[in-house]
C-alpha cells in the first residue's frame, strides 16, 4: 500500500478571493481567483462565456465543500443547491492548497473555515488542473501518471 502524502504547491495564491465560481457540464467546478478578465467567446445561445481569474482551479471529478460542521455539499447536491454554495465562496480568500493523497486530490482552504476538496471516483489519474496565468508564461498543474505534474501549456514536467 501506498502512503498518504501533503503537499503544499508551489503556487502563491495565499490572500487571493474568490472572485467568480461556475458549474459547467456534469457539475464541474471552476473556481476563479483574484482579478477577472472577460470573455470575448460566446456560447452557442449567444450569451458570453464566464469570465477567467488570475488563477483558475478546475475540478472535472466530485468535489464536495466543507465547513467546520461538516459536508455542506458538493457536485452531488441538486444545481440549485451547489449554485447556492458556490455563492458563499465569493470574496472568501485563499488560506492554503494542497494536495492530498498518494494520488494527489486537490485540497483549497477559504478564510471562515471553509474547506474545497476533490476526489475523483473513476478510473486513471485525480481529474483537476490549475492555470496560473499571472505571468507572461502560464502555468498549469495537474496529475499525469499519478504524479504532480506542471506545465506551461506545452510539454508537462513531474514537479518534486
Amino acid at each position: 500500500m501506498g502512503q498518504s502524502a501533503v503537499t503544499t504547491l508551489d503556487l502563491p495564491i495565499n490572500g487571493l478571493s474568490v472572485s467568480h465560481a461556475w458549474l459547467g457540464d456534469h457539475a464541474t467546478l471552476f473556481i476563479e481567483l483574484g482579478d477577472l478578465s472577460t470573455s470575448s467567446k460566446a456560447r452557442r445561445d449567444g450569451t458570453m462565456s464566464n469570465p477567467t481569474g488570475e488563477v483558475s482551479i478546475q475540478l472535472y471529478g466530485d468535489w464536495r465543500l466543507e465547513a467546520a460542521s461538516g459536508i455542506l455539499g458538493g457536485n452531488r447536491s441538486a444545481r440549485a443547491d451547489a449554485l447556492a454554495l458556490l455563492d458563499t465562496l465569493i470574496g472568501r480568500k485563499v488560506v492554503a492548497i494542497h494536495t492530498v493523497g498518494r494520488l494527489p486530490e486537490i485540497y483549497l482552504t477559504l478564510e471562515g473555515d471553509y474547506h474545497l476538496a476533490s476526489f475523483t471516483p473513476y478510473e486513471g489519474d485525480p481529474d483537476w488542473s490549475i492555470a496560473d496565468r499571472r505571468n507572461a508564461q502560464a502555468r498549469w498543474f495537474d496529475v499525469r501518471k499519478g504524479v504532480l505534474s506542471l506545465g506551461g501549456g506545452g510539454p508537462t514536467e513531474m514537479v518534486r
